[in-house]
């Protein structure tokens, strides 16, 4: 059983809203210029899903090492009918049912204290940024590798160059 819940306090969802909308260029990037006030990095990464299974558990054990606050999803752009906020526990099951429920929306993940975030988007890919210990957890492998292999994928003539503005998260 899991704790994933819409968060439906709107006095919540705009602190929220205030917190995050230094970091959004909406709805699908992150700032530069935030990220490098908070000393953070930040890597797009291929996608499927927002969380796929075999990477469920690895990003709940690197956001528990990373913070003790909650963690909250919160919409990049309107949902329509659906919740623009969920609390989501930084387990691999909370994870996944998020990725179940807001699968094809645009969403940032953030814990409270705003020591890391994920963006998850519409497009072909997430972003990851935070700290570089903390993305190296949660994306399995060095930062580099992760920026290589992403674009070997931005790269592939089936994108027609679309993925290759994402050149501003790996040039850096």
């Amino acid at each position: 059983m899991t704790d994933f819940r819409p968060t439906l306090d709107q006095q919540l969802i705009e602190r929220l809203a205030a917190l995050v909308a230094p970091l959004l260029d909406h709805p699908w990037h992150l700032r530069a210029d935030a990220l490098a006030q908070r000393s953070w990095l930040a890597v797009p990464v291929e996608k499927g899903r927002h969380v796929e299974p075999e990477s469920a558990q690895r990003i709940a054990a690197a956001i528990a090492l990373q913070t003790s606050t909650a963690c909250y999803a919160l919409a990049t752009e309107p949902t329509g009918t659906q919740p623009m906020a969920y609390q989501v526990p930084a387990t691999d099951e909370g994870l996944l049912s998020f990725s179940h429920e807001c699968a094809g929306l645009n969403f940032i993940l953030v814990p409270t204290d705003l020591t890391f975030s994920l963006l998850f988007t519409s497009e072909d890919y997430n972003l990851f940024a935070g700290p570089s210990l903390f993305l190296e957890r949660a994306l399995g492998t060095t930062i580099a590798s992760a920026r290589s292999a992403f674009q070997r994928y931005a790269n592939d003539s089936w994108w027609e160059g679309r993925l290759l503005a994402l050149h501003r998260y790996y040039d850096v």
